[in-house]
């Protein structure tokens, strides 16, 4: 898994119809571990997922699906505000990411949301 670097373009979105009203994208998902200590063979395997990229998020949200797909242990609780104002408590994970160019994140907080 390559790490992603400052000001490094992770990855490109285009549309030949114009504007995207969203942008999405394949982006793998995996519990954490470290990519320079841990050995191939003993990395937990990557399930995909389509991504929904809020550029205005101010944190990264991973669904049920996600959660039993990847066997995640939360870490935490977070208090989170949604985005209609509502105050809850939501449990904290740890992930890697892997973006559809290979570039891959390692150790990024989540937390546990619905998107509806």
């Amino acid at each position: 898994m390559a790490l992603a670097k400052p000001g490094f373009l992770a990855f490109k979105l285009e549309s030949p119809g114009g504007l995207l009203r969203a942008l999405q994208s394949e982006c793998g998902v995996c519990a954490a571990f470290d990519p320079a200590t841990t050995p191939p063979a003993s990395r937990p395997p990557l399930a995909k997922f389509m991504a929904l990229w809020d550029t205005g998020a101010t944190g990264c949200v991973v669904t049920t699906a996600v959660v039993k797909a990847c066997g995640l242990k939360p870490i935490g609780m977070q208090k989170v505000i949604g985005a209609y104002g509502g105050v809850t408590d939501r449990e904290t994970y740890l992930v890697n990411l892997m973006l559809p160019n290979k570039v891959g994140v390692s150790q990024v907080t989540v937390v546990h949301g619905d998107l509806a």
